[in-house]
């Protein structure tokens, strides 16, 4: 799920029933806004696992390892558009979030590869650097602006660690950018499920082995 504005004006999107699709709901009363539909014969990209509000469009992770970016709609009732796929991985992309600044995202998935694209010219996805982890499997992704104004990237690993990973070029509208592996938090007995940053830089994980950490980064 991902959501974006505010409480009386924000959306909230989200996987539909049939796994392929993603809907876009209003947080002010709950309706349906619209239905972010894969094109005839497109469907093979399987279940959408993740989305996120990037570069003033909706970006979703599928099943097939793509990362696909709909446009937003030109005409007052009108539903957005699909604007650009890319392959970002060779297994299931499972994970996605926007970078600070808005115009770039991380993703990752049931491979062992944490990734990024921005959104460019045209208002399409351009690939970005990538960085192999040491194991397959992320659960979820969380990011905030890092002190020395890079972002930092924390990763939900399945093999119960939260790997830290810092971006730069992604808030500055620098022309590249680029991902460097920062640390390694093992905590975990089973596989990490999940990781948010509160607004005082705090990181927290929770993992299927019940327990819940808080870290300092």
């Amino acid at each position: 799920v991902a959501w974006g504005g505010s409480p009386s004006a924000g959306v909230a999107v989200a996987a539909r029933a049939d796994a392929a699709a993603l809907g876009a709901w209003s947080l002010a009363d709950g309706a349906l806004l619209a239905t972010l539909d894969p094109p005839a014969g497109t469907k093979a990209r399987g279940m959408a696992c993740g989305a996120a509000f990037v570069g003033g469009g909706i970006a979703a992770a599928h099943e097939d390892g793509s990362v696909v970016l709909w446009a937003p709609p030109t005409a007052a009732g009108a539903s957005p558009t699909l604007s650009s796929a890319v392959r970002m991985h060779a297994d299931a992309a499972m994970a996605l979030v926007t970078l600070p600044g808005g115009a770039a995202v991380a993703s990752a998935g049931a491979d062992a590869t944490l990734a990024l694209a921005r959104v460019g010219a045209g208002g399409r996805l351009s690939p970005g650097p990538a960085l192999a982890l040491p194991s397959p499997g992320v659960a979820c992704l969380a990011a905030r602006e890092g002190d020395d104004g890079n972002a930092l990237l924390a990763a939900a690993c399945w093999d119960g660690s939260v790997r830290l990973a810092a971006c730069a070029g992604a808030s500055g509208g620098a022309p590249t950018l680029s991902l460097t592996a920062v640390a390694d938090l093992p905590y975990h007995e089973r596989a990490a499920a999940a990781v948010a940053f509160a607004p005082d830089g705090l990181l927290a994980s929770a993992g299927r082995d019940g327990a819940v950490a808080l870290w300092r980064v």
